[in-house]
Formats: structure tokens, sequence, C-alpha cells
């Protein structure tokens, strides 16, 4: 498994994209879902992340990496799909897959991959155009909401999950920020701190500008939190910093975040189901598979039943000989 040493650098990268996207939640006219998803996907280019003054660019983690004897490099590919325009109606913008890969080349038993439907909402501001606690996610749709659950349920597996598009508690009001890190301190105040992503955590809790003051989360379908103040006082029980959701699927240990509902622990035996070819090929966008799916009437009939995701997101990581080096 990885290092604390590559954890580490692997986490501020994507921290340096969620800073990207996230600021643009704070301008005079915030990005809506569709457009925020379109610079995610943008910025795993490395010359865009370039262009966009990304913090610490991708060439940068692999300059990083390369100083140590450790065999790590990681690879980012987007797919933008292409549908029939019959498909149009299964189609959404806002939403994509991401597929999670880590390759051990040294010991095969540490190799892991989990595929993701992402559905995207974003926080919205006051009517003064600031972000508070009670900031709430505007855009929830309750019949979409309940053709995700009927999906899951019928493929049996714990695939899906909502894409939060917040602001970073830096870029709002004292009085915010404050509310925000004590939520987090409240929800991680019983931690034990142990093992490699728990030492991690307790170091990023330490630092002046946490990984986990995040502006982009991954929630539970279930329980999508209702608010900005929600969101951080549910870290890591309902709500993960996307950077953290990345790594968990690459670390080792017990850590009790681990154990946790929002971990990959809990669901990998699930990406394993009878059904896990059939996810993966909706994941990645691929709309043969429509056909050969016997869907629940939710989800066939002729309603807007926007399950496909517009792009795929895959994240590898690889330790071994074969790995990217740039």
């Amino acid at each position: 498994m990885l290092s604390p040493r590559a954890i580490r650098l692997i986490l501020r990268h994507f921290d340096a994209l969620d800073e990207a996207v996230a600021k643009r939640l704070t301008r005079k006219r915030p990005w809506q879902e569709e457009a925020l998803t379109g610079l995610l996907c943008d910025l795993l280019d490395a010359e865009t992340q370039v262009e966009e003054k990304v913090s610490y660019t991708l060439n940068q983690l692999h300059e990083d990496l390369a100083k140590s004897d450790e065999p790590v490099g990681i690879r980012l590919e987007i797919d933008s799909h292409q549908y029939p325009k019959h498909l149009e109606r299964w189609v959404t913008q806002a939403d994509f897959g991401l597929i999670i890969k880590y390759q051990d080349q040294f010991d095969h038993n540490h190799s892991t991959s989990a595929a993701w439907l992402m559905q995207a909402k974003r926080a919205f501001p006051a009517r003064n155009g600031d972000y508070e606690t009670n900031s709430k996610f505007a855009s929830a749709d309750a019949a979409q909401d309940a053709r995700m659950k009927a999906l899951r349920d019928w493929a049996g597996e714990d695939f899906i999950r909502y894409f939060l598009y917040c602001p970073r508690p830096r870029d709002l009001q004292q009085p915010v920020r404050e509310a925000l890190n004590q939520a987090r301190t409240n929800a991680l105040s019983g931690d034990i701190f142990d093992y490699t992503l728990g030492l991690e955590l307790r170091d990023d809790m330490l630092s002046a500008s946490p990984t986990i003051a995040a502006g982009l989360f991954v929630s539970m379908l279930d329980e999508i939190p209702k608010t900005l103040l929600e969101t951080h006082s549910s870290l890591f029980s309902r709500t993960t910093p996307f950077s953290w959701f990345i790594i968990q699927h690459m670390a080792n240990g017990r850590h009790s975040i681990h154990h946790r509902r929002a971990s990959p622990e809990s669901i990998r035996a699930g990406t394993r189901g009878r059904r896990s070819r059939e996810i993966e090929q909706l994941v990645r966008g691929d709309h043969r598979v429509l056909a050969g799916m016997e869907l629940p009437d939710s989800l066939s009939l002729d309603t807007q039943a926007r399950i496909l995701p517009a792009h795929t997101i895959t994240i590898s990581v690889i330790c071994g000989l074969d790995r990217p080096r740039q």
C-alpha cells in the first residue's frame, strides 16, 4: 500500500484541485453544477492545471514522488461521452462517473478498483450573496433521488454518491469559518488517530491549511447533509472530503476512518457483486449496457431517468516499475 509520504503528496494534489474548483462558488455569480463538473474534468489535464495556476500540479506531484525510492506514479484520465440522440434523456451533464484504481505490482493482493456514480449538487448562498452555516443544497431533486435509490437497490451495490460543491471555509466570513472549524473538531473529537490515515489526519488538523477544510465532498446517498454546517459536522461519517475519499481506496490499516460508512472498505464487497460488470459499464458511460439491463419501472419507463454520466474520471495510482513518471 502507499507510504505516509505518498499519501500526503497525493492529498495535496487533489486538495489543490479542490481549491481551484471551489473558488468558483464565491464569485459574484456562482457557477452551476454543470460548469463546476466541466472545470473539474478540465483540471485533470496537466497543461490546463498550469494554465489555471493550480497551486500544486500533477507535474509537481510526479517530481516530488520521484525524489524517493518509493516506486509510485499516478495517471488521471477523463472521457467525455457522446450518446445517440434517443438516449439524451438518460444523460446528465452535471454528474460523472468515477473509477479509482490502485495497482500494486509487487503484491496484487493489495490492488483495488472501485466504480462510482456521482450526483452533483452545490451549496447556495443567501440572498445577499454570502454563504452562511445554514446555506442549503437547494437543487436537491426528490424524484431524481428516488430514481438513484431505485437503481442502487436494483443493483444490490452501494455505488452511488452525492458530490457536493461547497465554498472552502477560508473564503468565507470569519464567524462562518469558526463555526465550521468547530463542527469539524467536534466530529473528530473521539478519533484515536492511529495507523497511516489516522496519523495523517492528526497532522492535517494541526496544519494551518488543513485539507479537511475542503470545498468538494462526497456524501452518502441516503444521508445527504442539508446545510453547509451539517456537511462539516458529519465529517467522515456521512461526508468525506474528495481528496480523502480518493486516498481511502489506497491506504491499509485499521484506522477508524475505514470502519465508517463512507469508507471504501464498507462497500468493496458490494462492487464484486453479481452486477459489478454492468455497474462499471454504466459508470464508464457504455450505453450498450442499458439494452441488457432489466431495470425497474421507475427507470425504464419514458421518464427523465438521467443515469448516464456525461464524463468519466479515472484515477489510477500504480506502485511498480510500469508506473507513470510524468
